[in-house]
């Protein structure tokens, strides 16, 4: 889960990919952690609702970089390049 912080609002996202037009800049939200989203603030707290600090992360890479080449999902995306992956491991 992430969270991105744009100059308009904040965004909450499964990935990065799907905010990426909205805004570079994310924070991850780990297990048993909670996001507040309010209009003019973002707030983090563990499972016993202590507020926790969180580092933003500017995302470098583009959406293009992400895409699915036209694979139906990702898995399947990652299946099909597994040779190639081996093959460049194995230089």
């Amino acid at each position: 889960m992430i969270v991105g912080k744009g100059a308009d609002g904040c965004y909450i996202a499964s990935d990065v990919p799907a905010i990426l037009k909205y805004t570079r800049r994310v924070y991850y939200i780990g297990n048993m952690e909670i996001a507040v989203l309010e209009k003019d603030s973002l707030s983090f707290y563990n499972v016993d609702r202590e507020e926790i600090s969180k580092d933003l992360v500017e995302i470098e890479w583009d959406a293009e970089a992400a895409e699915k080449g036209g694979f139906e999902h990702f898995m399947l995306k990652e299946i099909y390049e597994q040779p190639c992956a081996l093959r460049r491991a194995e230089e």
